[in-house]
């Protein structure tokens, strides 16, 4: 049994070097840093960045407006208290439903960007695979251990960015 399956791992072996003693060429590519170090994801992070802030204001100014709301209403005489509770309960509704479609309008945002910019890489990545010969190219998250001189992260960067400039 352990013969066959020594047999069968060699054959693995050979079928992925080749036959023709060529040895095989890895590389390894850390997208996470390629991501956010290229033009395009410093665009991309500026954008989120962006929309977070503009999101967290229009938050702040419905907080001030239910702020208030609950101050006038301690300050009303209980006669008069019924329409602002109404009205803040309103305003709080409101604020709720703008904090929920806030956070969904940014998770929306950045997984469009991130995929776009992804999918880019993955092209980027085959394309360099094909030009240079690399028998495999794997992706630095998903790999506990590689020595650094089959890191080609840098050079992915530099043709992510070439193959994004005019856009």
């Amino acid at each position: 049994m352990k013969k066959l399956i020594c047999l069968s791992i060699g054959i693995v072996l050979v079928a992925l070097v080749g036959c023709n003693n060529q040895s095989a060429k890895i590389g390894v590519v850390d997208v996470l840093k390629v991501a956010k170090e290229s033009n395009e994801g410093r665009k991309a992070y500026a954008e989120l960045d962006a929309l977070v802030k503009s999101k967290q204001e229009e938050l702040k100014q419905k907080t001030d407006s239910v702020k208030n709301l609950e101050d006038k209403l301690g300050k009303a005489p209980d006669e008069s208290k019924q329409p602002i509770e109404e009205e803040l309960k309103k305003a709080g509704d409101e604020y709720h439903k703008l904090a929920i479609s806030s956070e969904a309008e940014i998770k929306n945002r950045n997984t469009e960007l991130h995929t776009k910019i992804m999918e880019d890489l993955k092209k980027v990545i085959k394309d360099i695979g094909s030009d240079e010969k690399f028998t495999l190219i794997l992706i630095a998250e998903n790999t506990p251990y590689f020595q650094k001189t089959i890191d080609i992260s840098d050079n992915v960067l530099k043709r992510y960015n070439e193959s994004t400039k005019g856009q």
